[in-house]
């Protein structure tokens, strides 16, 4: 092949090439030139596709890897005693509600669901309340005699209880008495100190349920059998097992902190690290806040 540059001349001078200066390759240069560039773009194609794919393998397989065990990293520690070995939601793809609604949905049914509270929600007045004939029994009675600052409870009447003191009126918010289903395959965890239940407690029908690090609070704390926070019962005889309640606090409830009921008890149950705080201008001044380093309960088998 010739030459494919302007020859080379003298500072000055002047230019009189042209393109007749420039040898015209010949068709076989010219097949031979097309055929090496035509081999180096197959080449770059394939190296190129060859880079695409290894990157596509390489995000999916990271891609995998962080869903397989997104769902397991939200939890702290392992289930003790009776729950051990409970699963939850297992590595299923936390979710993130945002509205009583979206959270109602994602711990009813079946299907395995890590959900991560990041905010308080507020239950109180979204289902309305109720004024009604109760009972100030003689304890708050003798309690509110001594004006030393505290009071006790009244009571919302119940078909199956009477009243040792006398009638009142009592008033109580109905989201109290409503609380969160929990189906099976649940994890429920807070995130930091936002996974808060402002007003409403939860009800674990299901088993291989796994809840922490929340904040269960205000359900009617003025009145008895004004709320629950934590209920474990199956339905009819069948007891819910595989149960982990662990870094739940529990504040300013109108019933109990954790009632198992019948089927409840048989199941299998650990409760660990879990702070219930009993002190309120509402209460006698002896009640105070009560730390569960570790509780496991299971019923007769």
């Amino acid at each position: 092949m010739g030459r494919w540059f302007a020859p080379y001349r003298q500072a000055g001078e002047p230019d009189t090439t042209s393109f007749a200066d420039f040898p015209t390759p010949s068709y076989d240069d010219s097949r031979s030139l097309l055929t090496q560039q035509h081999i180096i773009s197959r080449k770059m194609l394939s190296d190129t596709r060859r880079v695409t794919v290894m990157l596509t393998t390489i995000f999916a397989l990271t891609l995998a890897q962080n869903c397989f065990t997104c769902g397991a990293s939200v939890v702290t520690g392992t289930a003790p005693g009776f729950a051990a070995g409970t699963t939850g939601g297992g590595n299923a793809q936390p979710v993130y509600p945002t509205s009583i609604k979206e959270l109602t949905a994602a711990l009813a049914g079946k299907e395995p669901r890590v959900i991560v509270l990041k905010q308080e929600f507020h239950f109180v007045n979204t289902e309305g309340s109720k004024k009604e004939t109760g009972c100030r029994p003689k304890n708050n009675i003798d309690c509110i005699a001594k004006k030393n600052g505290f009071v006790g409870q009244d009571f919302i009447q119940k078909s199956f209880s009477e009243c040792d003191g006398t009638s009142v009126t009592v008033s109580y918010d109905n989201a109290a008495l409503n609380p969160l289903i929990v189906g099976s395959n649940k994890t429920l965890v807070g995130q930091g100190t936002k996974g808060v239940l402002n007003g409403k407690g939860i009800f674990i029908t299901g088993s291989k349920v796994i809840v922490q690090n929340i904040h269960i609070t205000n359900l009617n704390p003025h009145v008895v059998w004004g709320g629950d926070a934590i209920t474990i019962r199956g339905n009819g005889n069948v007891a819910p097992t595989g149960i982990w309640i662990d870094h739940v606090k529990i504040s300013s409830i109108g019933r109990q902190m954790v009632v198992t009921n019948f089927s409840g008890v048989k199941g299998l149950t650990s409760v660990t690290r879990t702070s219930t705080a009993g002190r309120s201008s509402r209460l006698h001044a002896t009640a105070a806040t009560t730390g569960v380093s570790c509780f496991w309960a299971r019923g007769p088998s």
